[in-house]
Protein backbone atom coordinates (compact mmCIF):
# COMPACT_ATOMS: atom_id res chain seq x y z
CA UNK A 1 0.00 0.00 0.00
CA UNK A 2 3.18 2.19 0.88
CA UNK A 3 4.31 1.59 -1.88
CA UNK A 4 1.27 2.59 -4.57
CA UNK A 5 1.21 5.84 -2.81
CA UNK A 6 4.74 6.39 -3.12
CA UNK A 7 4.26 5.99 -6.66
CA UNK A 8 1.03 8.03 -7.24
CA UNK A 9 3.08 10.96 -5.82
CA UNK A 10 5.51 11.64 -8.63
CA UNK A 11 2.69 11.22 -11.01
CA UNK A 12 0.16 13.70 -9.53
CA UNK A 13 3.46 16.05 -9.67
CA UNK A 14 3.83 15.37 -13.28
CA UNK A 15 -0.01 16.52 -14.10
CA UNK A 16 -0.32 19.55 -11.95
CA UNK A 17 3.27 21.55 -13.08
CA UNK A 18 2.36 24.06 -14.89
CA UNK A 19 1.80 23.99 -18.94
CA UNK A 20 3.88 25.53 -21.51
CA UNK A 21 3.57 28.88 -22.55
CA UNK A 22 2.66 27.56 -26.03
CA UNK A 23 -0.20 25.22 -24.70
CA UNK A 24 -1.52 28.07 -22.93
CA UNK A 25 -1.68 30.20 -25.82
CA UNK A 26 -2.96 27.76 -28.34
CA UNK A 27 -6.84 28.39 -29.43
CA UNK A 28 -8.77 25.66 -30.94
CA UNK A 29 -11.40 26.87 -33.70
CA UNK A 30 -15.16 25.71 -32.59
CA UNK A 31 -17.62 24.02 -35.05
CA UNK A 32 -20.74 24.89 -34.36
CA UNK A 33 -23.43 25.99 -36.56
CA UNK A 34 -23.29 25.66 -40.89
CA UNK A 35 -19.52 25.86 -41.52
CA UNK A 36 -20.41 26.00 -45.35
CA UNK A 37 -23.04 25.77 -47.84
CA UNK A 38 -22.22 22.73 -50.79
CA UNK A 39 -22.16 23.33 -54.32
CA UNK A 40 -25.35 22.33 -55.68
CA UNK A 41 -27.55 23.87 -52.97
CA UNK A 42 -30.40 25.65 -54.31
CA UNK A 43 -32.05 28.39 -52.75
CA UNK A 44 -35.63 30.58 -53.69
CA UNK A 45 -36.01 34.11 -51.89
CA UNK A 46 -37.52 37.63 -51.37
CA UNK A 47 -35.34 40.34 -51.02
CA UNK A 48 -36.07 44.14 -50.40
CA UNK A 49 -35.24 47.52 -50.36
CA UNK A 50 -36.68 50.53 -48.79
CA UNK A 51 -35.29 54.05 -49.16
CA UNK A 52 -36.94 57.43 -48.32
CA UNK A 53 -34.95 60.53 -48.14
CA UNK A 54 -36.56 63.69 -46.64
CA UNK A 55 -35.01 67.62 -46.95
CA UNK A 56 -36.06 70.89 -46.56
CA UNK A 57 -35.13 74.50 -47.06
CA UNK A 58 -36.47 77.81 -47.17
CA UNK A 59 -35.44 81.08 -48.67
CA UNK A 60 -37.92 84.02 -47.51
CA UNK A 61 -41.34 83.83 -47.34
CA UNK A 62 -41.33 80.87 -49.82
CA UNK A 63 -40.37 77.40 -48.18
CA UNK A 64 -39.77 74.06 -50.03
CA UNK A 65 -39.63 70.33 -48.98
CA UNK A 66 -38.60 67.22 -51.29
CA UNK A 67 -39.44 63.56 -49.69
CA UNK A 68 -38.18 60.87 -52.50
CA UNK A 69 -38.50 56.89 -51.85
CA UNK A 70 -37.52 53.89 -53.47
CA UNK A 71 -38.59 50.50 -53.23
CA UNK A 72 -36.90 47.23 -55.05
CA UNK A 73 -38.52 44.00 -53.98
CA UNK A 74 -38.89 40.49 -56.11
CA UNK A 75 -37.73 37.14 -56.36
CA UNK A 76 -34.20 35.48 -56.08
CA UNK A 77 -33.55 31.94 -57.01
CA UNK A 78 -29.66 31.10 -56.18
CA UNK A 79 -27.87 28.26 -56.99
CA UNK A 80 -24.42 27.27 -55.57
CA UNK A 81 -21.78 26.53 -58.46
CA UNK A 82 -19.10 24.98 -55.48
CA UNK A 83 -18.54 25.34 -52.19
CA UNK A 84 -19.64 28.73 -50.73
CA UNK A 85 -20.07 30.85 -54.10
CA UNK A 86 -23.72 31.07 -55.83
CA UNK A 87 -25.09 32.78 -58.49
CA UNK A 88 -28.68 34.29 -57.94
CA UNK A 89 -31.14 36.33 -60.52
CA UNK A 90 -32.66 39.45 -58.72
CA UNK A 91 -36.16 39.34 -60.33
CA UNK A 92 -37.48 42.54 -58.98
CA UNK A 93 -40.26 45.39 -59.23
CA UNK A 94 -38.80 48.90 -58.50
CA UNK A 95 -41.33 52.08 -57.53
CA UNK A 96 -39.56 55.37 -57.37
CA UNK A 97 -41.80 58.74 -55.67
CA UNK A 98 -40.76 61.96 -55.75
CA UNK A 99 -43.14 64.96 -54.22
CA UNK A 100 -41.64 68.18 -53.92
CA UNK A 101 -43.47 71.01 -52.03
CA UNK A 102 -43.40 74.44 -52.58
CA UNK A 103 -45.28 77.13 -49.60
CA UNK A 104 -45.57 80.83 -50.49
CA UNK A 105 -47.61 82.88 -48.39
CA UNK A 106 -50.34 80.31 -47.96
CA UNK A 107 -50.66 78.59 -51.13
CA UNK A 108 -49.16 75.29 -51.14
CA UNK A 109 -48.37 73.42 -54.50
CA UNK A 110 -47.01 69.49 -54.65
CA UNK A 111 -45.64 68.24 -57.95
CA UNK A 112 -45.24 64.54 -57.56
CA UNK A 113 -42.81 62.47 -60.34
CA UNK A 114 -42.95 58.41 -59.68
CA UNK A 115 -40.92 55.49 -61.27
CA UNK A 116 -42.37 51.98 -62.10
CA UNK A 117 -40.73 48.93 -63.77
CA UNK A 118 -38.47 45.96 -63.60
CA UNK A 119 -35.17 45.32 -62.87
CA UNK A 120 -32.95 41.82 -63.37
CA UNK A 121 -29.11 41.51 -61.69
CA UNK A 122 -27.43 38.65 -62.17
CA UNK A 123 -25.16 38.22 -58.99
CA UNK A 124 -22.30 36.25 -57.77
CA UNK A 125 -21.34 35.93 -53.81
CA UNK A 126 -18.74 34.45 -51.73
CA UNK A 127 -19.78 33.45 -48.79
CA UNK A 128 -17.09 33.60 -45.81
CA UNK A 129 -18.07 32.19 -42.82
CA UNK A 130 -17.90 34.68 -39.50
CA UNK A 131 -19.02 31.41 -37.16
CA UNK A 132 -21.77 29.79 -36.17
CA UNK A 133 -24.62 30.06 -38.66
CA UNK A 134 -23.30 33.68 -40.17
CA UNK A 135 -21.69 34.59 -42.88
CA UNK A 136 -20.78 37.44 -44.98
CA UNK A 137 -21.34 37.29 -48.31
CA UNK A 138 -19.59 40.14 -50.51
CA UNK A 139 -20.97 40.44 -54.00
CA UNK A 140 -21.10 41.85 -57.09
CA UNK A 141 -23.95 42.11 -59.87
CA UNK A 142 -25.24 43.39 -63.48
CA UNK A 143 -27.84 43.54 -65.36
CA UNK A 144 -30.78 46.30 -66.73
CA UNK A 145 -34.06 47.53 -65.68
CA UNK A 146 -37.09 49.41 -68.15
CA UNK A 147 -40.02 51.52 -66.39
CA UNK A 148 -42.04 54.71 -67.14
CA UNK A 149 -41.95 57.76 -65.51
CA UNK A 150 -45.04 60.01 -64.64
CA UNK A 151 -43.96 64.17 -64.53
CA UNK A 152 -46.06 66.77 -63.77
CA UNK A 153 -46.00 69.33 -66.85
CA UNK A 154 -46.40 72.72 -67.29
CA UNK A 155 -50.28 72.31 -67.74
CA UNK A 156 -51.73 72.05 -64.24
CA UNK A 157 -53.30 68.43 -64.15
CA UNK A 158 -51.37 67.06 -67.26
CA UNK A 159 -48.36 64.47 -66.91
CA UNK A 160 -45.71 63.75 -68.98
CA UNK A 161 -44.60 60.02 -69.75
CA UNK A 162 -41.63 58.82 -70.56
CA UNK A 163 -39.81 55.38 -70.55
CA UNK A 164 -37.03 54.93 -68.97
CA UNK A 165 -33.82 52.02 -69.73
CA UNK A 166 -30.62 50.68 -69.17
CA UNK A 167 -28.10 49.34 -67.24
CA UNK A 168 -27.53 47.94 -63.45
CA UNK A 169 -24.47 47.68 -61.57
CA UNK A 170 -25.23 46.09 -57.59
CA UNK A 171 -22.81 45.74 -54.89
CA UNK A 172 -23.97 43.50 -52.13
CA UNK A 173 -22.31 43.55 -48.73
CA UNK A 174 -24.78 42.01 -46.58
CA UNK A 175 -24.47 39.44 -44.15
CA UNK A 176 -27.17 35.94 -44.04
CA UNK A 177 -27.63 33.96 -40.59
CA UNK A 178 -28.55 30.53 -41.58
CA UNK A 179 -31.14 29.20 -38.99
CA UNK A 180 -30.45 25.56 -40.02
CA UNK A 181 -30.03 23.55 -43.12
CA UNK A 182 -32.98 24.90 -45.16
CA UNK A 183 -33.69 28.30 -43.50
CA UNK A 184 -31.55 31.94 -43.73
CA UNK A 185 -32.19 35.37 -43.22
CA UNK A 186 -30.16 38.14 -44.96
CA UNK A 187 -29.54 42.06 -44.16
CA UNK A 188 -27.24 44.27 -44.89
CA UNK A 189 -25.85 47.25 -46.71
CA UNK A 190 -26.17 47.59 -50.76
CA UNK A 191 -25.32 49.91 -53.59
CA UNK A 192 -27.66 49.90 -56.37
CA UNK A 193 -26.27 51.79 -59.57
CA UNK A 194 -28.64 52.33 -62.53
CA UNK A 195 -27.44 54.18 -65.59
CA UNK A 196 -29.06 54.56 -69.09
CA UNK A 197 -31.66 57.11 -70.53
CA UNK A 198 -35.06 58.66 -70.19
CA UNK A 199 -37.09 58.98 -73.88
CA UNK A 200 -40.17 61.33 -73.75
CA UNK A 201 -43.31 60.29 -76.07
CA UNK A 202 -42.75 62.24 -79.63
CA UNK A 203 -39.31 63.36 -78.80
CA UNK A 204 -35.95 63.11 -81.24
CA UNK A 205 -33.56 62.48 -78.62
CA UNK A 206 -33.90 60.93 -75.13
CA UNK A 207 -31.99 62.24 -71.57
CA UNK A 208 -29.15 60.56 -69.66
CA UNK A 209 -30.17 59.32 -66.47
CA UNK A 210 -27.70 58.10 -63.47
CA UNK A 211 -29.32 57.12 -59.86
CA UNK A 212 -27.18 55.61 -57.10
CA UNK A 213 -28.87 54.16 -54.35
CA UNK A 214 -27.00 53.42 -51.54
CA UNK A 215 -29.78 51.23 -49.23
CA UNK A 216 -30.46 48.69 -46.45
CA UNK A 217 -31.41 45.07 -48.23
CA UNK A 218 -33.02 42.36 -46.43
CA UNK A 219 -34.37 39.43 -46.96
CA UNK A 220 -35.17 35.36 -46.22
CA UNK A 221 -34.69 32.44 -47.91
CA UNK A 222 -35.47 28.10 -48.31
CA UNK A 223 -32.40 26.02 -48.95
CA UNK A 224 -33.46 23.04 -50.86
Amino acid sequence: MKRSILLAIPLFLVSAAPRSAEALQTITPGTDGIERISGGVMELGLDAILLVRSRSSSQGDTETSVLDATFVGGLTPRYFLIDNLSLALNVNVFYGRAAVGTSTAGADVEEVTSDLGFLGVVLCNYYLRLGYGMFWKPGLGAGGFYGTRSTPSSTAGLKLESSIYGGVVQLDLGFVYYAGPHFNLKAGPQILVRFGQEKFEGAPEANSLLTVEAAFNAGLAYSF
